[in-house]
């Protein structure tokens, strides 16, 4: 299915030109900013309307660097940090807000783990591979009794010879029928200290593995199936982590993936405003453009004043995560902020829109639901805002401020 265009992607004015724009771009470090242009550039030149535009922006990131983004460069990547990764996914969901997930998935929550917790023979061996296009990866973490719960899982791992033989169901695994590899994750097969988890490397092909499609309510161009692993065996030399280590990698792992899916939210908010904007400016009704009406410039100013706080709270949290890892507490409050500001966007877009905008093959529509999905991926949105509880609760327990 084509995946819907969603208009211009240079993100210098917010989708305005004519005079000064009221999107307000946060100032970013030097290398940032350059890497944000570059990837406009990218996201430029992929025809989103054809039918392999995922490929088509596999090739062009690959060929940039930006598949391992946080790979060594003698590995194919490019060792950059979590705000660097977070405009790259910016720029690509202002165009294809799935594309832009699953895009995500397979740099932060696969390749990236396996930067951060492989061993050197296990990243010599994946990060290249990864890192220009020739394997689509993808993490399995999510089954049906453990979606935010994501330490409930019962999938297993049980110790066999020169390897482990796995057991489990995961599902709405992103990446799961075009994936060559996937980080899943099991109960750890020591069990001395339950709940104790591990994760592996598996690789798609091999006798006990096979993958169904999901049907996703929106994210075109983002494939979702699940994940059927039945007495698959995987080698001892695909185990990441340390034992003992893996709860505290999958927990860190959690942290700054909530973080870099912010930049599809902001991408996704953002094309709410180009959209609104244009649709303003050009639909007239009583012999005025919509623009004129100052009922619809408050519901343009609504939109454009949470995108601007979510983007300069994002920018800020970025930078300060360049210098101290972020707390969960942190990313959890940015996306439930952001994730809530595209949602209300995508719905004033359709409002907006009127009729053409609840035609089910309108950018109105599909960016509407599109934005459900920020809702619930990545932690539901309440479970966001229970990690800013506890920490409320932890902070007045040690006397903090």
């Amino acid at each position: 299915m084509p995946r819907r265009s969603l208009g211009p992607v240079a993100m210098t004015d917010g989708g305005q030109t004519g005079g000064p724009s009221a999107v307000f771009n946060p100032p970013l470090p030097l290398d940032v900013r350059a890497l944000r242009a570059e990837a406009v550039e990218i996201a430029a030149g992929i025809d989103w309307q054809a039918d392999d535009c995922r490929a088509l922006a596999w090739s062009r990131l690959g060929r940039a660097g930006l598949l391992a983004p946080t790979a060594p460069v003698a590995l194919g990547g490019r060792a950059l940090d979590p705000l660097s990764q977070l405009v790259v996914v910016e720029a690509l969901a202002r165009s294809s807000p799935g594309v832009a997930v699953s895009y995500l998935v397979h740099s932060q929550a696969c390749a990236d783990q396996i930067a951060r917790a492989g061993d050197p023979d296990q990243q010599r061996h994946w990060l290249p591979r990864l890192a220009d296009g020739s394997t689509v990866g993808g993490l399995a973490i999510t089954e049906a009794e453990a979606g935010s719960d994501a330490f409930a899982m019962i999938a297993t791992a049980r110790h066999q010879g020169p390897g482990y033989r796995l057991d489990g169901e995961k599902v709405w695994i992103t990446n799961a029928p075009a994936a060559d590899l996937l980080v899943v994750w099991t109960q750890a097969p020591e069990l001395d200290q339950p709940p104790s988890l591990a994760a592996f490397v598996a690789e798609a092909g091999s006798k006990g593995w096979s993958v169904s499609n999901r049907a996703a309510m929106g994210l075109d161009g983002c494939p979702v199936g699940d994940l059927h692993l039945h007495n698959y065996w995987v080698p001892a030399q695909n185990r990441l982590a340390s034992r003992g280590q893996a709860r505290a990698m999958l927990a860190e792992g959690l942290v700054r993936e909530r973080f870099i899916a912010v930049g599809a939210v902001l991408g996704l908010h953002q094309a709410c405003v180009d959209i609104a904007i244009n649709h303003a400016n050009n639909r007239r009704q009583f012999g005025r453009a919509l623009l004129e009406f100052q009922l619809v410039q408050a519901r343009l100013a609504d939109m454009i004043g949470r995108l601007n706080a979510a983007r300069a709270w994002a920018y800020a949290l970025g930078s300060q995560i360049r210098q101290a890892p972020p707390t969960a507490a942190h990313t959890a409050g940015l996306l439930g902020f952001a994730s809530e500001g595209a949602f209300s966007a995508a719905s004033e877009l359709v409002l907006l829109s009127g009729a053409a905008g609840y035609d089910r093959a309108s950018k109105a529509a599909g960016l509407a639901r599109d934005s459900h999905f920020f809702r619930i991926g990545f932690g539901a949105t309440d479970i966001r805002r229970l990690l800013v509880g506890r920490s409320l609760l932890a902070q007045q327990s040690c006397g903090g401020e």
